[in-house]
This record gives structure tokens, sequence and C-alpha cells, in this order.
């Protein structure tokens, strides 16, 4: 899973070549990374392992670093099996999605599988951000973040609901400025939280969601 966090994790080492000169790196392959940040010695030891990320923009706007935070896109995980001097040699036991020269590591922590039910904020209303692979959303079980968080008393296993809303109402040929009710066409669940922002699960969708649409507390 991953998440969007600023300022953005500061990588323990980088990925610059691989055995065979692949140029796309997947389970099995052995690779070379040059340990980055003053704790990387102390990080990057045999029989460690290690999450492969990489930075991407959250959106396209050249501003969204600096206001939503980093994203951060998990590749896949490798286990240190050897240090030289200036350098670890790693084995890639998962690889989740291609990995490539450049992409970094940080230290691996385990998740569980299993995600407690909790009860949902009274009163949230916020926005779906982007799809985790930059794709339009396109339901069920895609992976996407939100623009709430541990700010906002957001936590892994509540539930929230995706509306929608028409924005006028055609009355005489006009544009009236009453809008029509809301009306709730997808749930999602959260499965991490940062900060600011959440990474969470669509469940269901009765039509394609696109990045914006809006979400709120379910309405019992």
């Amino acid at each position: 899973v991953g998440f969007i966090r600023k300022p953005p994790v500061p990588p323990s080492g980088t990925i610059f070549e691989v055995q065979g000169r692949k140029v796309l790196i997947s389970e099995g392959d052995m690779v070379y990374v040059r340990p980055e940040g003053d704790t990387a010695q102390g990080v990057l030891i045999p029989g460690s392992r290690h999450t492969v990320f990489r930075h991407m923009k959250p959106t396209e706007d050249r501003h969204s670093t600096e206001t939503i935070g980093t994203q951060h896109y998990i590749l896949g995980i490798v286990e240190v099996t050897k240090k030289e001097a200036d350098m670890v040699i790693a084995k890639v036991l998962k690889s989740f999605r291609p990995i490539r020269v450049d992409d970094m590591l940080m230290p691996y922590s385990q998740r569980s599988s299993n995600i407690e039910l909790r009860p949902s904020i009274p009163g949230i209303d916020g926005q779906i951000i982007i799809s985790e692979d930059h794709l339009d959303l396109t339901g069920d079980y895609t992976l996407a973040f939100i623009d709430k968080g541990r700010a906002d008393n957001i936590e892994a296993g509540q539930q929230y609901s995706i509306y929608s809303k028409q924005k006028t109402v055609l009355q005489n040929n006009e544009i009236s400025s009453k809008s029509l009710p809301p009306v709730d066409f997808g749930t999602f669940l959260v499965l991490h939280t940062e900060q600011t922002t959440s990474t969470v699960i669509i469940t269901s969708a009765s039509k394609v969601i696109f990045p914006g649409e809006r979400f709120r507390t379910p309405i019992n």
C-alpha cells in the first residue's frame, strides 16, 4: 500500500545497477544499491529487508508536491545479502510492479492483512485525489488517495461514501441556484493514514469514479 507524505521519506539507498543489466528488475534478480544518508550504513546490513519505492507527483499540478505531498509508489521488497565498502548487494524477494535502476529503498515494515472495522467520523466531507496508478478510478478494488488524514481523525478501518451532486436544476429555461440532493454511488475502506492524506480501497461503485470525486460520512 503506497501513501502520500509531506515531507517525503528520505531513501536509505538507491539501486544503481542490476546483474545482467536488465531494463526491468523482477523477483530473484540481484541488485546493487548505493547507500544514501547518514543512517544507511546501520540500516543496510546483511539479512535486512527493505521496501523498494519511487517518488511521484500526486497530480499534474506543478505545485502538488508542495500542497498535497509526495506520492510513495511501492514496487517490491529486497533483502540485503552482502555489504561492500561503498555498496550493498540485495536480492529481490517480491516485485509488485516493475523495478528500475534509480528506484529507492526504505526500511521494510510488515503490515497485518487484517483490518479492524472502526466507526466513521461524523461530518467528514472530502475529495478523492487520484488513484495510486494515476488512472481513472474505474471501480471496485482500486487503490486511491484522499485529502483527509490523522489530523481529521481518519483511521484505518473506517468506511466512507462516495457521492455525486448536481450543481444546478433547470427551471423555466433558466439555471436555478438550487442544487439537487447528493446521491451516494460508491464506498471505500481506509487502509493507511498520514497526517493530511490517507490511502483507501474502493469497495463498491455503481459507476466510474474519477479523480476529484467527493466523499462523506455514511448516512445511516
